[in-house]
């Protein structure tokens, strides 16, 4: 079930989009999708030819290849490319500030010379964490989240990756590879072909990461630095501008630009939001 939300400012207010054509449009997006469905579940390397699909489909394609095209489907940046297509939708050159969030995939436009945040949650915990990403460029961005408890598989045992790069979709693919990464050997972490969870999944024969148990610092350590040398990879060929890996007390960050990571100053998080920290 798709939870997207769009919000914009223009001239410092607040702008309301008219609910009925965000969701028609999404609609008519998932049935493009449904119609290349069988192209985009193969490897990215497999897909030589994309004038033919409908563009959200050609920028999960895009976003794949050049994050990683061996290992990854398209589908491993479906959310991201719906936000992005979304924004550019509804986007009208004049808002200051636009941004649609695809249950945590988030693509955005910023138009005005000021800093915005990211907050930060833990996907499995469902709370925010005690810090946030702060950005502080103007144009298009993407962040993206992924993780051992989350919407999608996983092959990693890392319980949360963001990652911040110029697509959403890009951001979304990215968050993708690097939480894969995060595997280690261990008798405390248990897996399943992903295709006897679900026999309609894009990596059937993948063995993805089902439960895992208290890990030692070591093992933590050991996964955090694999995961690490992923991010550091696609930072040095500047496919992404950032990244934070979280797996169990134990954090990773790493960026290029003007993205930095902050500590929140004793605030507390929004209206219906669980701070981590809380007792």
């Amino acid at each position: 079930m798709w939870q997207l939300i769009i919000k914009a400012k223009k001239n410092g207010k607040e702008y309301e989009f008219e609910g009925k054509k965000i969701n028609a449009y999404v609609t008519e997006l998932l049935y493009q999708l449904s119609s290349v469905l069988p192209i985009l579940k193969q490897p990215a390397f497999k897909i030589k030819k994309i004038s033919g699909l409908p563009e959200v489909a050609r920028r999960m394609v895009e976003a794949v290849k050049e994050v990683n095209e061996e290992r990854l489907t398209p589908m491993a940046a479906v959310a991201g490319a719906i936000a992005e297509v979304v924004v550019k939708e509804f986007d009208d050159g004049k808002f200051d500030f636009i941004f649609a969030n695809n249950g945590g995939d988030i693509a955005l436009i910023n138009r005005v010379d000021l800093p915005f945040s990211i907050k930060i949650g833990d996907i499995n915990k469902n709370c925010v964490l005690p810090y946030f990403l702060k950005v502080k460029d103007k144009g298009e961005r993407g962040i993206a989240t992924s993780g051992f408890g989350g919407r999608s598989f996983t092959l990693g045992i890392a319980d949360m990756v963001t990652v911040c790069a110029n697509k959403a979709s890009v951001a979304d693919a990215a968050s993708t590879y690097i939480g894969n990464n995060t595997f280690i050997e261990s008798d405390k972490i248990i897996r399943k072909k992903a295709k006897e969870i679900d026999p309609l999944t894009d990596i059937p024969d993948e063995l993805v990461v089902v439960k895992k148990y208290k890990l030692s610092e070591k093992e933590i350590i050991k996964a955090l630095e694999k995961g690490a040398e992923a991010a550091n990879k696609l930072l040095s060929l500047n496919v992404i501008d950032g990244c934070l890996i979280l797996i169990e007390n134990r954090l990773y960050f790493e960026s290029v630009g003007n993205l930095t990571m902050e500590v929140k100053n004793g605030d507390k998080g929004g209206k219906g939001e669980k701070d981590c920290d809380d007792n």
